[in-house]
């Protein structure tokens, strides 16, 4: 019984602790499919557009001492 217990609390760490990198790439490949559905093209500027904007946080966190959003 301490096992079945003991289990089911690893799997739901393990899906509170995936979420939120599953949502991030989510959004990177849904960025990356309405991209390519609306102009045809296969942009690959995507990850320059998220760089810009990791670096820009980055710099707000460092920088200038704003919190986390």
């Amino acid at each position: 019984v301490l096992l079945a217990a003991s289990t089911g609390e690893d799997l739901l760490r393990a899906v509170l602790q995936g979420a939120p990198p599953g949502s991030v790439y989510a959004l990177i490949a849904l960025g990356f499919v309405l991209t390519y559905k609306t102009s045809g093209v296969f942009n690959l500027a995507f990850g320059a557009q998220a760089y810009v904007s990791a670096a820009m946080y980055f710099q707000a966190r460092t920088e200038w001492g704003w919190q986390v959003v």
